[in-house]
Order: structure tokens, then C-alpha cells, then sequence
């Protein structure tokens, strides 16, 4: 991974395990969202079809 495309490189050394905790946190989000209309019920994908925590 190139850390420069993500900003990582101008955040201090002790900033970047949050900055990436953001970051997987955000992904989580969106990917929620985006499996909710699209793959709820239809998608064979163990990891699409967990239950809500």
C-alpha cells in the first residue's frame, strides 16, 4: 500500500493506527449500506448475510 495516497505519510507514526481505524470504520459503513438494497437475501455470501450486531 502506498501510504502517500492515503495521507498517511503527513500524520505523525502515532496517528496512523487511528487513521486506519477511520478509515475501516468508514468502509464498514458504506459497505453496510451498499449490502442492505443490493445483496440482503440474495447474495450466497456467508459474509453478506450476517446478522445485525
Amino acid at each position: 500500500m502506498n501510504s502517500t495516497s492515503y495521507g498517511f505519510a503527513l500524520l505523525p507514526a502515532d496517528e496512523h493506527v487511528r487513521a486506519f481505524s477511520v478509515l475501516v470504520s468508514a468502509f464498514s459503513v458504506a459497505d453496510t449500506r451498499r449490502r442492505q438494497p443490493y445483496c440482503k437475501g440474495i447474495c450466497e455470501h456467508t459474509g453478506h448475510n450476517l446478522p445485525p450486531r
